[in-house]
């Protein structure tokens, strides 16, 4: 997902909102439950451009995560930022008792925090591709456009 969308460095960033001017706000969120549940991907297509145009950018994006490796650099800022939201998830007494109430009630371990920081920590950019071809698949994608009413 930080790859993807994470900040104007990401991939969707740059190929929707930076070199096309096609769309703002490029974002993407994968559950992150017990139970398997969707990776999700959503953009504002400014005006004027057809959803057919953004999603055909989105796809492309998705093949190239799939069939090359991501740079060092980006895997190194995905993973920067991935710390830093956990960092500023924890600043608080409030963000401490979400996140462990968070992973208590859903995961059933409080600890899994930091598990998934260490975890993310050690991701290679053939972990990325193996995660994009596994389970960014086509025959699973569901579209949904959502316009407004002229």
């Amino acid at each position: 997902g930080e790859t993807l969308t994470g900040g104007r460095a990401s991939r969707l960033y740059d190929a929707l909102v930076t070199q096309r001017e096609m769309a703002t706000e490029p974002r993407s969120w994968a559950a992150t439950f017990r139970d398997p549940g969707l990776f999700e991907i959503s953009a504002t297509a400014r005006e004027g451009v057809r959803a057919r145009d953004l999603e055909a950018v989105i796809i492309r994006e998705v093949d190239r995560l799939q069939n090359e490796l991501v740079t060092p650099f980006e895997l190194e800022r995905a993973k920067a930022r991935i710390e830093l939201a956990t960092a500023q998830s924890l600043e608080t007494v409030s963000g401490k008792s979400e996140q462990i109430g968070f992973y208590e009630t859903v995961l059933g371990d409080p600890s899994l925090a930091f598990w998934r920081l260490s975890a993310a920590r050690r991701v290679t950019p053939e972990d990325v591709r193996r995660a994009a071809r596994r389970y960014l698949v086509d025959r699973y994608r569901t579209t949904v456009w959502v316009t407004k009413e002229n």
